[in-house]
């Protein structure tokens, strides 16, 4: 991100999109690093839109927006993964089944379509969350 708002043209609009997950703001056993990765991803991104509003003196204002997106379950690799693993290795396995279980899981053009969305306005706020719409 940082690369991308110091080196693009100044008059470029400038969409960012942070691939974000209910364990960005929640923990969950067996997934340490998954958790603190998402964590982190959202902090970053609200720290660069902070330091948008605020631009150096002489730095000139970008049109510059970036998403902190939750697609929340959907049917991927990872989610595949994760309801073949063992109760007793990866605790977190039975709330993954009760996604698939219920109807949850959605396919990947769903929320590709709500990023593309946003990808293509104008008039954002510095920084937005939002999650896949049910």
């Amino acid at each position: 991100m940082g690369f991308v708002l110091r080196h693009a043209p100044v008059d470029a609009a400038i969409r960012i999109v942070n691939v974000s997950s209910g364990a960005a703001v929640r923990g969950f056993g067996g997934v340490m690093a998954y958790c603190a990765s998402k964590a982190a991803l959202r902090m970053i991104g609200m720290v660069a839109a902070a330091e948008l509003d605020e631009p150096p003196a002489g730095v000139p204002s970008r049109d510059a927006a970036i998403l902190s997106y939750g697609p929340g379950p959907v049917d991927t690799a990872m989610q595949a993964n994760a309801v073949a693993q063992r109760v007793e290795d990866f605790p977190w396995v039975r709330v993954f089944r009760e996604f698939e279980a219920g109807g949850m899981v959605v396919t990947p053009d769903r929320p590709a379509a709500e990023i593309v969305d946003f990808l293509e306005s104008d008039g954002q706020p510095r920084f937005t969350e939002k999650r896949l719409k049910q």
